[in-house]
């Protein structure tokens, strides 16, 4: 978790305009721990002490899934887990614009 923890960024994105929900490494995580692949995603951040995080939808089906990604407190393997699976940068880049 300490590599996520060096740095700050503040960006908008409603979870990467979708592509991050598709992705198939994501999607076989969630469906091993039994979340959909947003609430993965939101579980993750929200196990941060770093990230502000203020999921956004004006859909009332996403927003209700949203909500329970609170439901997945994630045990510090499936957080080495995610890492393994997403590792940080290993440089500074510019973010990405969407």
């Amino acid at each position: 978790m300490a590599s996520r923890a060096a740095c700050a960024i503040m960006a908008y994105s409603p979870i990467e305009q979708g592509r991050l929900t598709h992705d198939k490494a994501l999607a076989a995580f969630a469906r091993k721990w039994d979340m959909t692949p947003a609430q993965a995603a939101l579980a993750w951040l929200f196990a941060s002490n770093d990230i502000a995080l203020i999921p956004k939808t004006s859909n009332r089906s996403r927003l209700q899934e949203n909500l329970r990604a609170l439901d997945h407190a994630l045990t510090p393997d499936q957080l080495l887990e995610l890492d393994r699976l997403f590792p940080p940068p290993s440089k500074r880049r510019p973010l990405e614009m969407i």
